[in-house]
């Protein structure tokens, strides 16, 4: 019998709202109904949610759609009994785009064909009428997998109207994009609020194929020993390499669209290095366009670079790598994006954009935290 998950895909219903409460509103009653069924197997779940406004240029985009994806895992935050079941449930949420939308589908906004292909799929999840029918038809038409199960949620309850979000309406324009995003932290434990954070690293990073002459590069600064001697219930702590595997294994699942099968002849393109305070875990992502689609099929493809680097302080690659133009921080770590602007300020290189990621609060107002999950684990 296989050793994998039981690989999940939720579909939801395109919004016909044009605010993101609204929309959230909209999507609670499918994804009630989906986070109650039985968990009595390992299960990898996917959501796949059609964002309610462009997905580039993906600098100007970002607010509005950390504001979505912020919204959304709270709900799961909610929505998910506990202490966490001991069934282990990994939830992923990717942003989908239109189908002739192809030069958007990188980081983790891909096609709804993209998304039929990522994994070998056991169960489709579809919202009751005709909206979720067409998602069903959409999906199985593009999927390789045999034998996909497909069973129906409630679907979403229209929410009285509401004002269009200023962010929403100001969302598409112009800009640079970034090839060289950072984002530093402890990654103890995934969870929602990591997964939040590592998707919106990706997707504020530009595609490989408009990456100006290089490979677009992911970089995760993961605490090394030196920054964890204070650590409450230290003993609990994942080891680096627990932890660097997961963050990179989760990275991979939501910007990696080569197809499954492709993908499982390829490898992972992963690799090795460092020891002590030096340690790194590299990875390469190929770019994947369809024949046809996306950049001319003369033009080189380029290669996402993710690069999971041991950190000794708080600066980690973002002082000592001039390529390195945004830095993701959380609201709790923000005052450490104007420290790192100083460092480099000092050494006369351009300051950094700081890109902020609210953090996930259930309804009593308990933030997410590693630090609560190993002391659930030491009681």
């Amino acid at each position: 019998m296989s050793s994998r998950p039981l690989t999940t895909a939720l579909l939801l219903p395109p919004s016909p709202h044009t605010s993101i409460a609204s929309t959230l509103t909209f999507w609670t009653a499918p994804l009630t109904s989906a986070l109650a069924r039985p968990l009595t197997l390992p299960t990898l779940l996917y959501i796949g949610v059609p964002a309610p406004f462009p997905t580039t240029p993906r600098r100007t985009t970002f607010a509005p759609a950390q504001r979505l994806l912020t919204g959304l895992y709270s709900l799961v935050y909610r929505l998910t009994p506990r202490p966490a079941s001991a069934v282990p449930f990994d939830v992923r949420i990717v942003l989908l785009s239109p189908e002739d939308e192809a030069e958007a589908s990188f980081g983790p906004v891909m096609s709804t064909d993209q998304l039929a292909d990522l994994q070998e799929w056991d169960v489709l999840l579809v919202p009751r009428g005709e909206a979720g029918y067409q998602l069903q038809g959409a999906f199985l038409a593009a999927t390789g997998s045999p034998g996909v199960h497909v069973y129906y949620v409630d679907a979403g309850v229209r929410a009285p109207a509401g004002e269009v979000d200023a962010e929403l309406a100001g969302a598409a324009g112009e800009g640079e994009e970034h090839a060289v995003v950072a984002v530093g932290g402890t990654f103890d434990h995934l969870h929602l609020g990591h997964k939040l954070l590592l998707t919106m690293t990706a997707y504020l990073l530009t595609s490989p194929s408009a990456a100006p002459a290089t490979n677009p590069r992911l970089i995760v600064g993961l605490t090394g020993p030196a920054m964890l001697r204070n650590k409450k219930h230290a003993e609990f702590m994942e080891s680096w390499e627990e932890r660097s595997t997961r963050s990179l294994e989760f990275l991979r699942g939501v910007v990696d669209v080569t197809p499954f099968e492709s993908r499982a002849a390829e490898g992972t393109g992963r690799g090795e290095g460092g020891d002590g305070d030096e340690k790194k875990l590299l990875s390469e992502v190929p770019e994947f366009r369809e024949e046809g689609k996306g950049a001319g099929a003369s033009e080189e493809r380029r290669n996402l670079h993710i690069e999971i680097v041991s950190i000794s302080d708080p600066f980690g690659p973002t002082i000592t790598d001039p390529t390195v133009t945004a830095l993701v921080v959380t609201q709790e770590t923000a005052s450490g994006g104007a420290a790192v602007n100083a460092k480099r300020t000092e050494a006369v290189w351009p300051e950094l954009e700081v890109a902020v990621v609210d953090l996930l609060i259930a309804h009593d107002g308990e933030k997410l935290s590693s630090t609560e999950l190993r002391r659930q684990k030491a009681v």
